[in-house]
């Protein structure tokens, strides 16, 4: 199963995720010294994709997504933004609709997340399935950049297989 998008609809669905996770990111005492910070983190992030060789596409404002292609996920979308002082890499595993969610399932992603490092794997307000990393803006440079990203589209397509059994065939 692949989920495809029209370019409008992958820049909906990054925003949307996207928007979703910078709500409920927590807010540290250096979050709070307001707008200044925030900018020059989007500054920075939007220099280190113009250096990282990766085609990317700008979905809205300080939310960009890439394409990659995995082994079990033939194509799927990363989104990166930054909120305050974190950079966020994500992408949708499976949206709510395609997947049939039973213990069995969740035993499997619960133990996919204690396999990992640094990833997130977890259920949006809109009960699709994520994988994530949050990472420090202070210690953010090309090398981890390049780094989450690569983790992140392994990851999303190690989850992905893994859940490939509890995925409902399209018609």
């Amino acid at each position: 199963m692949v989920m495809r998008y029209s370019s409008a609809g992958k820049a909906w669905v990054c925003m949307l995720v996207a928007a979703a996770i910078i709500s409920v990111a927590p807010m540290s005492a250096g979050a709070r010294q307001g707008a200044q910070g925030t900018a020059s983190l989007k500054t920075k992030l939007a220099r280190i994709l113009n250096r990282s060789g990766y085609t990317y596409t700008r979905a809205a404002d300080n939310v960009w997504t890439v394409d990659f292609k995995g082994d079990s996920l033939s194509e799927f979308h990363l989104f990166i933004t930054s909120t305050e002082d974190l950079v966020i890499i994500g992408a949708v595993v499976a949206k709510k609709g395609v997947m049939r969610v039973t213990p069995e399932m969740m035993r499997r992603l619960l133990k996919l997340t204690h396999d990992l490092d640094r990833a997130k794997i977890g259920f949006d307000k809109d009960d699709d399935l994520f994988v994530r990393v949050d990472v420090s803006g202070r210690l953010f440079d090309d090398q981890e950049f390049k780094a989450n990203i690569e983790q992140v589209a392994a990851v999303t397509d190690r989850v992905f297989r893994e859940i490939k059994p509890f995925i409902r065939a399209q018609r």
